[in-house]
């Protein structure tokens, strides 16, 4: 029996997976892609690149061992210098996360591929010129015929559109809406919306840079929502309250026809006495969008996950941290939160690390009755040895594993990585990866799937 074709794109993205990975002039140079395999045979992973014209600009491949990873950095290939998006494919299921970096700007994020590209697409969080930060919106076309794509930007506490454009994108090409174009939108945040006539799949890359030099430099991105990706419970497996000077903003648009309140609930992870905490929002307008920051609710020194549940429309979120390092550093990262009913009891990590200078968190999010959750680990570095390890994650809670203080795996660890609920309860799963000494956090939401 053949095998079925997965395809991913890349603006970068990911089963099809598309990936966008696309660097606007302002934002980080390199990208990495890591591909993991979620089943038990080993495959064929073909990457093709194409330019703003729709061209092909070339192609990579490699094989992924069984439920192992394998990473693609770009610029160790052939491809030359340039802009592109991409289509990641596979003969067996995939997920991919995109990493971009830029160690001497102190620059970089993650961001997930999709195999799901709509129609429709949201992003609850974008810049103009506020605080240092600007947004580019990237737009792919995922299709075979060119598409014809509106955008509407909003700003914090608008209604109505404040900026919109237009762009012809030629099959499986982009677009970069440079938010920095748009005067009309003035100095402040907000939100936008996509739509166009093919299924397109998006990444928003914030840039932070207030040209004071590298050190004051950051970059957060996400992964465009589509509609599958809202409702009125969305999931954070990871908040920050002053824990290690981070901070996180938890962004919200309203994307529903009527007003509504919401409410975010904390809860801790680390053993902060006296929650969970709770601050609301009432009266949310349709395609109004609110930032819950600093809630004073809840303690400092505290981190963990929250509840974002909305009373009469459904809701897109994305939570932001940022913090300035002891060494002077700004670091940020954003990632999209999720609804319940996308857990399932295995989760996809493409990339998690153990090294000497990039070291990662994983931080688990149990939505059911006690646990445990075993995580296989599969390495990319011949050095190092794949590795398991089962961890007891109490019902309905976060917990998190640090890799380099968990020991599990061995120092110089590169690789992907599986977590599996071994009773069947529904998980979520963030990953965090910092450098300290380069002054760069990333991190992305890992790829819910139905266990083999």
């Amino acid at each position: 029996m053949s095998k079925s074709l997965f395809r991913v794109a890349i603006v970068v993205a990911a089963m099809i997976l598309l990936l966008s990975i696309v660097s606007a002039a302002s934002a980080a140079l390199n990208t990495g892609i890591d591909v993991v395999n979620l089943s038990g045979t080993a495959g064929a992973v073909v990457i093709e690149f194409f330019d703003d014209t729709g061209a092909s600009a070339g192609s990579v491949s490699d094989t992924v061992p069984a439920f192992g990873g394998v990473n693609f950095y770009i610029p160790n290939t052939s491809l030359q210098t340039g802009q592109y998006s991409a289509v990641v494919s596979a003969d067996v299921p995939i997920a991919a996360t995109v990493g971009l970096t830029d160690g001497s700007q102190k620059l970089g994020d993650n961001y997930l591929g999709t195999d799901q590209p709509n129609t429709d697409l949201g992003f609850p969080l974008i810049y103009r010129n506020f605080g240092g930060w600007n947004s580019q919106l990237v737009i792919q076309n995922a299709s075979s015929s060119d598409a014809t794509v509106n955008i509407e930007m909003f700003k914090n506490g608008s209604t109505t559109p404040d900026a919109t454009d237009s762009a012809l994108i030629k099959p499986f090409s982009y677009h970069v809406f440079d938010m920095s174009a748009y005067s009309s939108f003035g100095n402040d945040f907000g939100g936008a919306t996509v739509s166009g006539n093919q299924a397109l799949a998006g990444t928003a890359i914030h840039v932070r840079d207030k040209g004071t030099g590298p050190a004051a430099k950051a970059q957060m991105s996400y992964r465009a929502f589509a509609p599958n990706q809202i409702g009125q419970t969305v999931q954070l497996p990871l908040f920050y309250k002053n824990f290690s000077k981070f901070q996180t903003g938890i962004n919200v648009v309203n994307n529903g026809g009527s007003p509504t309140d919401v409410t975010v609930t904390y809860t801790s992870s680390n053993g902060v006495v006296g929650g969970p905490w709770v601050a609301s929002k009432l009266n949310l307008q349709p395609g109004e969008m609110y930032t819950f920051y600093d809630p004073a609710s809840v303690p400092d020194g505290d981190y963990g996950s929250a509840v974002v549940t909305s009373s009469a429309s459904d809701i897109g979120v994305v939570a932001s941290s940022s913090r300035t390092d002891s060494a002077g550093n700004n670091q940020s990262f954003a990632y999209e939160g999720a609804i319940a009913s996308s857990a399932t009891s295995c989760v996809a990590l493409p990339t998690v690390q153990n090294r000497t200078s990039w070291k990662s968190g994983i931080n688990i999010l149990n939505l059911g009755s006690a646990t445990t959750v075993e995580i296989n680990y599969s390495s990319s570095n011949p050095s190092t040895p794949d590795a398991t390890k089962t961890y007891p994650v109490p019902a309905n809670s976060p917990f998190t594993v640090y890799m380099p203080s968990d020991l599990a795996t061995q120092v110089g660890f590169y690789g992907g990585a599986t977590a599996e609920s071994t009773n069947g309860q529904d998980i979520l799963v963030l990953v965090t990866t910092a450098n300290s000494s380069a002054g760069i956090s990333m991190n992305y939401v890992g790829v819910n799937f139905t266990c083999p």
